[in-house]
């Protein structure tokens, strides 16, 4: 994996190869949105499975569509969620587009193309929303800012 320099993510980097994942978006706890303000599109267990087999759990960065939609940046949470103690993994994708409604039901396509950081525990809500802020704003810098190494995944056959 090549090292990504970005300042308060010493652990970041590139993967050796994308992970592409397909999945209907399927109902989560329903906190991402209501609690945090980062609503966020919950993939099935086969992805999961994926996910812990080829990278293992963290915060990562890609690219998604909706129904042949997009591609959309993303800022994706692969784990257990520690503050919420969760008993199951899950991957959800963060999409930096405003959707008008939501899209259950709907094919997501995702390509994970690098590592941010691994999960941590915070101590209060206030924290993880901001923390999940600064993942967005690295996401953003990485995909969508002009001249962003990772802009060209876009055109990636996965998405064809």
């Amino acid at each position: 994996m090549t090292a990504i320099s970005i300042d308060g993510y010493p652990n970041a980097k590139e993967l050796d190869a994308f992970v592409c994942l397909s999945s209907e978006v399927v109902h989560g706890f329903k906190r991402g949105s209501k609690e945090l303000g980062w609503p966020t599109a919950n993939m099935d267990d086969k992805c999961v499975e994926a996910v812990q087999d080829k990278i293992g759990t963290g915060i990562y960065f890609g690219w998604a569509t909706v129904d042949g939609n997009g591609p959309y940046a993303a800022a994706i949470s692969c784990g257990w969620n520690p503050f919420f103690q969760n008993q199951k993994v899950t991957v959800e994708p963060y999409l930096l587009h405003e959707f008008e409604e939501d899209f259950y039901g709907s094919t997501l396509k995702l390509i994970i193309v690098g590592y941010l950081r691994p999960e941590i525990n915070v101590n209060s809500l206030d924290e993880l929303k901001e923390l999940i802020g600064r993942d967005v704003k690295v996401t953003e810098d990485l995909t969508l800012k002009e001249g962003a190494k990772y802009a060209d995944v876009v055109s990636h056959d996965f998405f064809k």
